[in-house]
């Protein structure tokens, strides 16, 4: 994983975090929401690696990020 991998997800959490207030969402819940995501996201690109088939990380990592704040 690079550093961008890292960023990313990252600045996305950090978004939600400060635009929350504006749009009058409870801020923590979807932070955690956004880095539950990013776990999940984090199991799954480990689960092709270690079956042998690397994947580029942004996507698995991003996708879980925007679906843990559509969930949250």
């Amino acid at each position: 994983m690079g550093l961008g991998d890292i960023v990313m997800p990252g600045i996305l959490v950090a978004a939600t975090y400060h635009y929350a207030i504006i749009n009058e969402l409870p801020r923590l819940p979807v932070a955690l929401g956004v880095i539950i995501g990013t776990l999940a996201g984090f199991i799954v690109l480990m689960t092709f690696v270690t079956k042998g088939k690397p994947q580029a990380g942004l996507p698995c990592l991003c996708g879980g990020a925007i679906l843990g704040y559509i969930i949250s």
